[in-house]
């Protein structure tokens, strides 16, 4: 037709004019398919060039499983050979598995949670040696009773370094004054 939109039928009734087919719709997206397992994969950002064998610093990756899932912790370790053990460590003490963790050489801890967010490192092992923060602890707690009781129960026994007073650097983690906030207070208190 005239208005590209009528097509003109042959036959007895010619002159009437039928409506264009509707065009097909638009095929549905496909869905994800469904699976039992995912898995995230981490990389380093140190070339192999620079050989990620002798980077000393990065994040060491633990896994502990319960009944009905897998959690997963991280933390930033400054040095390799001066830290790597003393934080698995700590991680033991909250049932991550020593003989599945994983160490990725990384440039920078700041780097890291800039491509990773989502694996922010929580715990922090020095240059030194000196473990402290705990797996799956927000900075971002308002008050004690948000801190997971054996995690506050930690603090406040002085398991952090010089019993609570966090690393240096380490963006405000305040133990020391949450644990005595906890301390004796409410249901929780020590």
């Amino acid at each position: 037709g005239a208005d590209g939109n009528a097509v003109v039928l042959d036959g007895p009734d010619s002159a009437a004019a039928a409506p264009a087919p509707a065009p097909a719709a638009a095929a549905a997206p496909p869905i994800p398919k469904k699976v039992q397992r995912t898995a995230l994969n981490f990389k380093s950002d140190v070339r192999k060039s620079k050989s990620a064998e002798s980077h000393p610093c990065g994040i060491l990756h633990a896994t502990r499983s319960t009944s009905s899932r897998d959690e997963h912790t991280f933390a930033w370790v400054a040095d390799y050979g001066s830290g790597a053990l003393p934080t698995l460590a700590h991680l033991e003490r909250y049932g991550y598995d020593r003989d599945t963790a994983e160490f990725v050489p990384y440039s920078g801890k700041a780097e890291w949670i800039s491509r990773y967010p989502h694996a922010y490192p929580y715990v922090e092992c020095t240059a030194a040696g000196h473990v402290g923060g705990y797996p799956h602890w927000s900075h971002h707690c308002r008050d004690a009773s948000e801190i997971p009781r054996d995690v506050a129960e930690g603090a406040a026994s002085g398991l952090l370094l010089g019993g609570g007073a966090g690393l240096a650097g380490d963006g405000g983690l305040a133990t020391g004054t949450l644990a005595g906030r906890q301390r004796g207070s409410g249901p929780q208190g020590a």
